[in-house]
């Protein structure tokens, strides 16, 4: 995640890529997650899931973020946990009702950045109410009992949208909108269609494809547009193969990087590793 402070626009608000990729994408990604099976949505997060956080570690690298005494801290405090949870613990559930808080929160903050925009007082409230939406609607694949929750939820963040539209001095932002929408599809796809374990789908889905299209905007007609694209390419097909030995070629040991209880935990470790506080930089990606 990246801080709250100001930041530049990467994405020129005229251009038509804006409305491409805030209101087509959302609307193709949940369409997506409601028609394709969802082994086949995880396995697409997941491929490219590993691409975009090693994409992350190459750039910090390059960038000289990984020399700090606190960065190598970090590193090593973080593998410990991580041995110490699978040797001793193991289970697959809290990694899984633990994703969609803090993926929500990851997602909502980067969508500031992404967009040029600060984080203010008001605009808090939007991501306090994205992320306790996307997390109860996550969690009703696993708890459908607790629905109303859900449900209520959402009547009472209409509410507050419908009064922010309606009062000029808290008008919301491009990005409290772009959040808005996210969250009426995410709805659509839990309620309308019946299908709330994709809803953890769409907004991983929309992150990556959010950073790419940042960073190729970012980089377009500069000498750096071709690296990126190269390593884009490099890390997409090494993570494709990757998961398809995995999964066809018998090769087990892969299962650390791709079975989905070891993706969510090198998830986690992107959270942290993309963080202000462990990278020392305003923008994960030293681009």
């Amino acid at each position: 995640m990246t801080s709250a402070g100001e930041q530049p626009r990467l994405l020129d608000a005229t251009s038509p890529l804006v409305f491409v990729r805030n209101i087509g994408l959302p609307v193709l990604v949940t369409v997506a997650a409601v028609l394709l099976s969802p082994n086949l949505i995880v396995s697409t997060f997941v491929v490219l899931g590993q691409s975009h956080f090693v994409m992350m570690y190459i750039y910090q690298y390059r960038g000289g973020r990984m020399k700090t005494k606190r960065y190598g801290v970090t590193i090593i405090l973080a593998l410990a946990v991580t041995v110490a949870y699978f040797m001793l613990w193991g289970s697959f559930t809290p990694l899984l009702l633990a994703m969609p808080f803090f993926f929500g929160l990851h997602f909502a903050v980067d969508e500031f950045y992404l967009q040029g925009e600060k984080i203010t007082r008001t605009s808090l409230v939007s991501i306090a109410g994205f992320v306790l939406l996307y997390f109860t609607l996550s969690l009703n694949a696993f708890f459908p009992q607790y629905q109303i929750a859900s449900e209520a939820l959402v009547v009472v963040l209409a509410l507050v949208a419908i009064i922010r539209l309606l009062v000029p001095s808290l008008a919301p932002s491009a990005t409290e909108r772009y959040l808005w929408l996210v969250e009426a599809l995410a709805c659509v796809a839990a309620f309308a269609f019946h299908v709330p374990g994709q809803v953890l789908a769409l907004i991983i889905l929309l992150h990556y494809f959010n950073w790419f299209i940042g960073y190729a905007a970012k980089v377009q007609g500069t000498p750096r547009a071709r690296q990126y694209w190269m390593d884009n390419l490099i890390t997409f097909t090494a993570s494709l193969g990757g998961f398809l030995l995995f999964v066809y070629g018998g090769v087990s040991g892969l299962k650390y990087v791709f079975a989905p209880a070891y993706y969510y935990a090198w998830t986690f470790a992107h959270f942290i590793f993309a963080s202000r506080w462990v990278s020392g930089t305003k923008t994960p990606l030293n681009l």
